[in-house]
């Protein structure tokens, strides 16, 4: 069997009351460091249950040792202190218990153990330990049901050790649930919710027991228990923590606008807390889907200050993001100069890996969007290197630029390269159509115009690219391979399909202008000049506007000598 199984085999003869058979269970993982903290703790607790409190001590403590940075730390001072109390140890009890109350402030066991110092020490009448232990009860929780017992404690009308302990029902529940028995851990928070004593304890119950459902997918439920929780605690030191298990329980559920108005409230309300950052994040990625860049651009600018300093890696990685968030929202808006600005005094802060990649693939675009070519040729190269092993859309883009950057310089046969070859597998990448049309490109400048046809028809062939400038250029180019291999019927015919197909004037003018070539080409000039005259009238602000009319004039001219 597996330690942890061992474990949860002795933790369950403790809680049917089998102390003497726990030992033996639990045996095999007495020689074992790893597993010395839980041995020692599960030990300690079955000789408590047999009322040998020297025995609980002597393991209690040996536990204690190498428990530094052990979750249950808290409750093994807790049960050192409580059986030193019943052993007669009440200096090493309230010790035990203040070092509980000092190191874990935090800790469901914390006003427990206020608690036993402030019983144990109006026992032995020390003045000093009572009041400091008290006033730090008050102070620390001023909604402790230990605050009621006071006057019981005060008056000596109870025995200080039959004053009982708030939390035991609550650490039944935690000790149910973290051995996997989780209906009864369920029912052992529910006890304690039902008491509706408003507190500390009563708070943690319906914390855990929120989370708990919510880790079984138990939805409704624990929307309820978190509603609760907010309701009766709103200022409690976990209320972000559960707005933000709220938040991404909705996200779950795809209830997207209720896990936005969480992280807002979030946000707002506890703006220094440890969650802040990914609530505001996700508000600044739900601005950005909402085009709100006013929104978006304040949420980033608040995540950039927040995180400056970046002491956990959760912060780095989220500083990372948010940078990279800036990014996408100034390319949306074309402000290249400024992400070659931003880049410039951050791209070092990160650390290697997708999302520095990432960066370089913004710096690399901000140069080729500028006009930087040949930087932005090397930085494209170099990412080339860099995205080997990732997986991601944006990298689709690396090999399109070095292709596109090496087509200005006419370099053909290096841009078949970088693209491969057409039959490679199937690929989800938006600009596919841009991949196409560059390899149609490319295979009409090494005269292969068979080839070049079929690349720019896959380019008509993509929905995606309909509507586009390049769906209407890989028309044109079309046309222009008929056009140099002299068949100038089909050539009209592709340079018609522009006209009637596109709704761009400029290329629209083009193809008219091209059009008319071929009819001049094959002599019909009284067609042409028509041609010419029909298309000066329907786009006469375009650019071509100047070619047509000499064109015309041409054609006119050859009408007359004939």
């Amino acid at each position: 069997f597996s330690p942890q199984a061992i474990l949860a085999a002795g933790w369950a003869l403790w809680k049917l009351g089998d102390f003497d058979l726990v030992a033996a269970e639990i045996e095999p993982l007495a020689d074992d460091p790893y597993w010395a903290v839980e041995h020692g703790y599960l030990l300690g607790m079955a000789a408590y249950g047999e009322n040998k409190w020297p025995e609980a001590i002597k393991q209690l403590s040996q536990a204690l040792q190498g428990s530094e940075k052990h979750p249950h730390r808290d409750a093994i001072l807790f049960y050192l202190g409580e059986n030193q109390l019943r052993d007669g140890q009440t200096d090493a009890a309230i010790e035990s218990f203040r070092t509980l109350a000092d190191q874990h402030a935090r800790s469901i066991w914390a006003d427990d153990a206020l608690w036993g110092i402030a019983r144990v020490a109006r026992a032995v009448h020390q003045a000093d330990q009572f009041e400091a232990a008290v006033a730090q009860l008050r102070e620390q929780f001023p909604e402790s049901r230990y605050l009621e017992l006071l006057g019981q404690l005060q008056t000596g009308e109870a025995d200080y050790l039959a004053l009982p302990y708030e939390n035991q029902t609550l650490d039944e529940a935690a000790g149910s649930e973290r051995d996997g028995r989780l209906d009864a851990a369920l029912a052992a928070y529910q006890e304690v919710i039902g008491q509706d004593r408003v507190g500390r304890v009563h708070a943690e119950a319906l914390r855990r027991a929120a989370h708990l459902h919510d880790r079984m997918a138990h939805y409704p439920e624990a929307s309820v228990l978190y509603e609760q929780f907010l309701t009766k605690y709103p200022k409690s030191i976990y209320a972000a923590e559960v707005l933000s298990s709220q938040a991404w329980m909705a996200e779950r559920r795809g209830d997207l606008a209720f896990a936005t108005a969480k992280f807002r409230t979030l946000h707002e309300n506890f703006p220094q807390s440890a969650q802040a950052p990914e609530a505001t994040y996700w508000l600044a990625l739900a601005a950005t889907d909402m085009k709100d860049s006013t929104k978006a651009r304040y949420y980033i600018q608040w995540l950039l200050s927040a995180l400056s300093k970046k002491t956990e890696s959760r912060s780095q990685e989220l500083w990372e993001q948010t940078l990279l968030l800036k990014c996408q929202l100034m390319a949306a808006e074309e402000e290249w100069q400024a992400i070659l600005d931003l880049l410039a005094h951050t791209e070092n802060g990160f650390e290697e890996g997708t999302r520095k990649a990432r960066a370089a693939f913004w710096l690399a675009e901000s140069h080729y969007r500028t006009g930087n070519l040949d930087t932005a040729r090397t930085a494209f190269d170099e990412l080339d290197d860099q995205t080997t092993a990732v997986e991601e859309p944006w990298v689709a883009m690396v090999p399109l630029r070095r292709a596109q950057l090496r087509s200005q310089r006419q370099q053909w046969t290096e841009v078949l390269k970088i693209l491969g070859p057409e039959e490679q597998k199937p690929t989800d990448f938006q600009l596919q159509y841009e991949v196409n049309y560059l390899r149609g490109r490319a295979y009409a400048g090494r005269g292969e115009m068979t080839l070049a046809r079929r690349a720019y028809r896959r380019v008509l062939e993509d929905k995606l690219a309909a509507g586009t400038e390049t769906s209407a250029m890989a028309q044109w180019m079309i046309g222009e391979t008929f056009f140099h291999q002299n068949d100038y019927l089909r050539a009209r015919q592709a340079y018609q399909r522009v006209i009637d197909q596109h709704s761009l004037p400029e290329w629209q003018a083009r193809a008219a202008l091209q059009a008319g070539k071929c009819m001049e080409l094959e002599q019909s000039w009284d067609e042409a000049a028509a041609y010419y005259t029909a298309a000066i009238e329907r786009w006469q602000d375009s650019n071509s506007a100047t070619q047509l009319e000499a064109r015309l004039k041409w054609a006119t001219s050859q009408t007359t000598q004939r």
